[in-house]
């Protein structure tokens, strides 16, 4: 006598982790993927893991499942009543901006094939992380991070002394680590003019005079200052560009 025991739907898919991490750049092209832990199902073939989504769906990301065969061609698998090995990839649909989203928490979700269908979840937390893609670009004194617009001028005292603060700049940056810390400096040609008369705080932005001014000599100058990121790439030699968001002019004018 043979006796055949008739599977049911009686055990949900499940993933061998809770949660998993991926780290993607966001210079990254889309179609770039990544694989994922595969969904398991102790039931049969014919009631095990059938299908696999992202809930809710995003237009950031999709699913790419492939069927991995045995070497010889052949799916042993099938042939022990049991589904065959799948391989999961997330991919990437849409490029993503690391400045505007960081963190995606994707819920992907397994099913199977039986009656009732079951499933089980899949937590993937996809970290953007950073490219050196903004430039720093100055801001008005006092304001939310309005950008400036044009010259700005100050005044001090020809009896003003040496170290004198003549004005304070400040740039932002909204990339990460160095690629968003900026530095100051005097452009090449107002280091070449007036270096030996002002100069600037590289963390800080605060220009300052190095010695005393006479107005009868001069009354007005134009400082140049520029401001850079600490791309570890090119730290010995700050990006200096014509770009107006990178270099700013201010008139300091003596009385």
């Amino acid at each position: 006598m043979r006796v055949e025991i008739l599977d049911i739907n009686d055990n949900a898919p499940f993933f061998p982790v809770v949660s998993t991490a991926v780290e993607l750049s966001e210079s990254s092209e889309p179609g770039t993927s990544f694989i994922i832990p595969a969904a398991e199902d102790m039931d049969s073939a014919k009631n095990s893991v059938k299908s696999y989504h992202i809930d809710p769906p995003t237009s950031f990301f999709d699913l790419s499942v492939r069927v991995v065969t045995s070497p010889a061609g052949r799916d042993d698998a099938l042939d022990l009543g049991t589904a065959p090995p799948t391989q999961i990839r997330l991919v990437l649909r849409e490029r993503v901006d690391r400045e505007s989203v960081d963190h995606f928490r994707l819920l992907v979700v397994a099913s199977d094939a039986g009656d009732p269908m079951r499933s089980g979840t899949l937590i993937v937390n996809v970290t953007v992380t950073d490219v050196n893609d903004n430039e720093p670009r100055f801001i008005r004194p006092g304001s939310d991070n309005l950008p400036t617009s044009g010259p700005l001028e100050t005044r001090l005292p020809e009896s003003a002394s040496v170290g004198s603060a003549v004005y304070r700049v400040r740039a932002v940056d909204p990339d990460s680590g160095d690629y968003g810390r900026v530095r100051y400096e005097l452009s090449a040609e107002t280091r070449r003019d007036y270096g030996r008369l002002f100069d600037v705080d590289a963390d800080t932005g605060q220009i300052f005079t190095r010695d005393r001014l006479d107005h009868e000599t001069q009354a007005t100058y134009v400082l140049y200052v520029v401001a850079a990121d600490s791309d570890p790439a090119n730290r010995k030699s700050l990006r200096r560009t014509g770009s107006p968001r990178r270099r700013r002019s201010w008139s300091a004018s003596t009385t």
